[in-house]
């Protein structure tokens, strides 16, 4: 239950849809989890780290979710300035020259590849179903979502609030269609302390038959866990 309520507190903290009730609630998880911490490690190991807990909702109310203010994107960046250094002698002169490189030649290499919204990569494997026909896909940009017809980037949740497995891209009356099948079947994954479902997390099972929704019925892309 300490890691739990860890969890399910971090998590609504990275929710860019965050309302006042909900940080409340995941600031007194956090409360929950301290105190609960020295009960089973001891008081001696409640690091700084583990002290700054409590102060993570009061951050969020001020900045916004935790994305907003975390380093973990710095950190990442770090890769690309180890690959621009090419001995270890004067380090911070050898990234500036190739930072001045790189604007003079006019290539962004800090910013990723914005790839345009629609299907690619077109084959002819199937599956079809009736009212469906060719082209077919095997990936669609969405939203910024990548959704393939291959896993693991092909679950998503609908905005009825069905989750299905994507299996191909295809066409119908002029708009792109998703052909697979959805899970019938829907559960909590767990209930403390909350429901898991509050954080769209869902156990699923019981797949139907074929069928076709609009992709622009897609609301969130989901990651399948085997248990």
């Amino acid at each position: 239950m300490n890691f739990m309520a860890l969890h399910v507190a971090s998590t609504i903290f990275l929710n860019p849809n965050l309302d006042p009730g909900e940080i409340n609630y995941a600031e007194s998880l956090m409360i929950y989890v301290v105190k609960t911490f020295s009960v089973l490690y001891g008081k001696e190991n409640i690091s700084h780290n583990v002290h700054n807990l409590l102060h993570l909702g009061n951050d969020v109310k001020i900045f916004g979710n935790l994305d907003k203010f975390s380093a973990f994107q710095f950190e990442n960046y770090m890769q690309f300035l180890k690959k621009v250094l090419r001995k270890s002698e004067k380090p911070i002169q050898q990234v500036a020259r190739r930072l001045t490189e790189i604007e003079n030649a006019n290539v962004n290499l800090l910013c990723s590849k914005v790839i345009p919204e629609g299907p690619y990569k077109e084959h002819n494997l199937g599956p079809l179903i009736s009212y469906c026909f060719s082209p077919q896909y095997l990936e669609y940009h969405y939203s910024k979502i990548l959704i393939k017809s291959k896993a693991p980037n092909n679950f998503c949740g609908l905005t009825d609030g069905t989750i299905i497995i994507v299996g191909n891209f295809a066409n119908n009356d002029n708009q792109t269609v998703i052909i697979d099948r959805q899970f019938n079947t829907i559960l909590d994954y767990y209930v403390n302390p909350c429901k898991s479902s509050f954080l769209k997390c869902f156990k699923v099972s019981n797949l139907g038959n074929l069928k076709y929704w609009p992709v622009n019925s897609i609301a969130v892309k989901y990651v399948k866990l085997s248990f």
